[in-house]
């Protein structure tokens, strides 16, 4: 990962686990996602949160074979990273306004912008670009900083394979 500072007929699940360390409070933190999808059909229902209750529906491209009614599982990957870089940013913005070291009112905004980098024609991506843009007054110490806790962000590092126990999968 690169960082700029500016079924068939049966019914197929896949459950993906992975933990996450909360920076907020230092405990872990589970978190879990279900896919379902019946038939050859690529659109797929995603369930995700405490019950459920988060659902949202991935498809391929119409150019991959899908329907194009919704983002593809690299879309969502993607989103992913640019959601947790964003909200890891924040807790450390939050942290550092507690302790008197940034103004709660220096950092109006956090935009970040994730891309696959896949070539032509291909379909596993080589890398993933980022761009981190922190708006609002801040020095140059507190944008380091900012940009230091985006590295923590732990969806990135798990693309960058930092799994202790990898991943598993069951076939059932």
């Amino acid at each position: 990962l690169k960082m700029a500072a500016s079924g068939l007929a049966s019914r197929n699940i896949i459950r993906t686990l992975s933990l996450a360390r909360s920076h907020a409070n230092k405990r872990l933190a589970s978190s879990s996602a279900e896919s379902s999808a019946v038939g050859l059909c690529f659109k797929t229902r995603i369930v995700s949160g405490v019950a459920g209750q988060h659902e949202v529906w991935a498809d391929m491209p119409s150019d991959g074979g899908g329907q194009g009614d919704g983002p593809s599982p690299k879309d969502l990957a993607m989103a992913g990273l640019a959601a947790c870089t964003s909200m890891t940013i924040q807790t450390r913005a939050n942290s550092m306004v507690k302790s008197g070291r940034l103004p709660s009112t220096a950092l109006t905004g956090v935009k970040v912008i994730a891309k696959d980098v896949t070539p032509p024609g291909g379909h596993m991506p080589e890398g993933v670009e980022m761009e981190v843009i922190l708006e609002g007054v801040l020095t140059d110490v507190q944008r380091r900083q900012l940009m230091a806790a985006a590295e923590t962000c732990p969806v990135k590092r798990m693309m960058q394979g930092k799994l202790k126990s990898g991943v598993t999968m069951k076939s059932r």
